[in-house]
């Protein structure tokens, strides 16, 4: 039946071969099996060395048993890939997709990670943002680099994939891992407009709905010992369809999973205010970040034809790059040069848990850093340094900044299976929120106190916290506490 799985052989270019595959036993999944072309492509040092990258970056500092590593991650999302594009061929063997359709997606999941740096997102939102000529790096970039490299590396993969029948695998598996095209919009070249969808399961830059965080979700919640209200992927799959929406045809799902859309990425906000912007781990994660941008010229990396890269250079060379991982902090905190004292007292810091110094997190209507740090600049006044504080401001939404996260969500009815619609929140449930971002602001000082600092830090807080929040924190009473 056209559009069904079925398994190749090399001689017809990229496809199924159950020859050389290997089966791993993930703690999430159970028993993931993945193709011998897939298996390839994890035996390679550029895959290899996501296992040095923590997923969670600093999180371990709190929560002791987040210490899973982007290389799990990585295989556990590629299983899902596999599992979603079996899903839909099933359901709708018309849409054409064929075996080759089916590997690229995979493949494209099992590298979308690639270009993670150290300690992950502490590294592309912390530290490089600070380093001369690698401000704008981001770790998708990274993803493409180091895939390009593997295929240079390894040009029996290289070949096996360029010879696509259905298009350009290699800048298909781009996009996919991109979820743009090169240019940054919707305009693809890796597959005709019918298959477009196809860049929906991976990286969803609509709707937010995709692969990477169904497996992260569920992945991260486990190792970080705490309950997770989405669970059932399959049920995401099972009750979805492609449908033309204006021409494209797009990924949409049944109007009874909207309540679970909303579970989904309800589960984002509690890893969000639960571990991911924990205030320690984020004094833990700016105190590295700290002293990685200290250290960003003294951290030498052999590159392409052996020339010497510095941090900020590393992020744009694939050989130095791929020695970059979690293991710089060891490399700082043992080493012995003076040009490292800094960076090594930093973490001296973190690891005998003495933290920045920190104003208590104050929630606030929008994020204006001018009027933030109008507001630092006259609380610290003449008491000490400016340059000795920093604002740390987040936001905790549901994936769509101040927007409801099904706002861009197709749904249809099992009765009219062609047809699409939007729903609203007052549609879906009247216990929605009414407000779908919360954004925090802490005013943090970035030496090591003295007693004198330390009384006039005291001063300092409370009076950036009652600048901002607008009031002082009111404690009650031990009668009206008794009340």
């Amino acid at each position: 039946m056209e559009g069904e799985p079925t398994r190749a052989s090399l001689s017809e270019g990229p496809g199924r071969d159950q020859s050389g595959s290997k089966v791993y036993n993930d703690p999430i999944h159970g028993q993931i099996s993945l193709d011998r072309l897939l298996v390839k492509i994890v035996d390679t040092q550029q895959f290899q060395r996501l296992r040095f990258i923590k997923q969670m970056g600093c999180k371990s500092f709190v929560y002791p048993g987040a210490v899973h590593t982007r290389f799990e991650h990585s295989i556990g999302t590629c299983h899902l890939a596999h599992k979603y594009v079996k899903s839909i061929r099933r359901g709708q063997p018309e849409l054409g997709i064929t075996d080759e359709d089916a590997l690229c997606v995979e493949i494209g999941a099992l590298c979308h990670d690639l270009g993670h740096g150290p300690f992950s997102h502490v590294f592309d939102c912390n530290v490089t943002p600070h380093l001369p000529g690698a401000e704008h790096w981001k770790h998708e970039g990274g993803s493409i680099m180091m895939f390009d490299h593997l295929l240079e590396t390894h040009p029996q993969i290289r070949e096996e994939l360029k010879h696509g029948r259905d298009g350009d695998n290699i800048e298909f598996i781009r996009e996919i891992i991109r979820g743009t095209s090169k240019h940054g919009d919707e305009n693809f070249i890796g597959r005709s407009k019918d298959k477009w969808f196809l860049y929906e399961i991976v990286a969803n830059k609509l709707s937010g709905i995709d692969i990477d965080k169904w497996d992260y979700f569920v992945r991260d919640c486990y190792f970080l010992g705490v309950g997770c209200s989405f669970h059932d992927s399959k049920r995401f799959m099972q009750f979805s369809r492609v449908i033309e929406v204006d021409g494209r045809r797009r990924i949409c799902y049944r109007e009874k999973l909207a309540e679970n859309l909303y579970q989904l990425f309800n589960t984002r906000v509690y890893l969000h205010q639960t571990a991911v912007h924990h205030s320690t781990a984020r004094l833990v994660e700016r105190m590295l970040a700290d002293a990685l941008v200290l250290a960003s010229t003294h951290l030498v990396f052999e590159g392409t034809n052996g020339r010497k890269k510095n941090l900020a250079e590393a992020v744009h060379d694939p050989v130095a790059f791929g020695k970059l991982t979690d293991d710089v902090f060891t490399r700082v905190l043992n080493s012995s040069g003076s040009e490292l004292a800094e960076s090594r007292a930093l973490l001296e810091r973190i690891l005998e848990r003495r933290m920045y110094p920190h104003s208590r997190t104050l929630c606030i209507a929008n994020v204006n850093e001018e009027e933030i740090n109008r507001k630092a600049e006259h609380a610290i006044g003449s008491l000490l340094n400016r340059d000795d504080f920093a604002t740390d401001m987040v936001s905790i939404d549901y994936g769509q900044g101040s927007e409801d996260p099904i706002s861009k969500v197709f749904f249809f009815e099992k009765s009219e299976p062609n047809s699409v619609f939007r729903l609203a929140p007052s549609e879906v449930s009247a216990t929605l929120p009414v407000c779908f971002q919360d954004l925090r602001v802490v005013l943090l000082y970035k030496k090591e106190p003295t007693q004198e600092d330390s009384e006039k830090l005291r001063e300092i807080f409370a009076s950036f916290e009652h600048s901002v929040s607008g009031s002082p924190r009111r404690y009650l009473d031990k009668s009206e506490s008794e009340n």
